[in-house]
């Protein structure tokens, strides 16, 4: 059986990835409503980054494990504006 903080793992890590080319862009692109719409995508990604662990996927159940005492508080705070 696959515990629910390897697939929260996975979201976050796919989301993480797509920030990071959502900032490469911003490098990239001078225009200013370009800049506002990858700015905006962004803020709506780290949106989606923590309702992943906290309400669409979740963490473990067990108060004990790691993903429920490290994960969950580090993916909330740096996923929060």
């Amino acid at each position: 059986m696959v515990m629910k903080c390897r697939w929260t793992a996975q979201a976050e890590l796919g989301i993480g990835l797509l920030i990071s080319v959502l900032g490469a862009l911003l490098i990239v692109f001078k225009s200013k409503q370009i800049r506002i719409g990858l700015s905006l995508s962004a803020a709506l990604n780290g949106i989606l980054a923590l309702l992943i662990p906290t309400v669409l996927i979740g963490v473990c159940e067990n108060a004990h494990m790691t993903c429920r005492a490290l994960a969950l508080p580090a993916l909330s705070v740096l996923s929060g504006p």
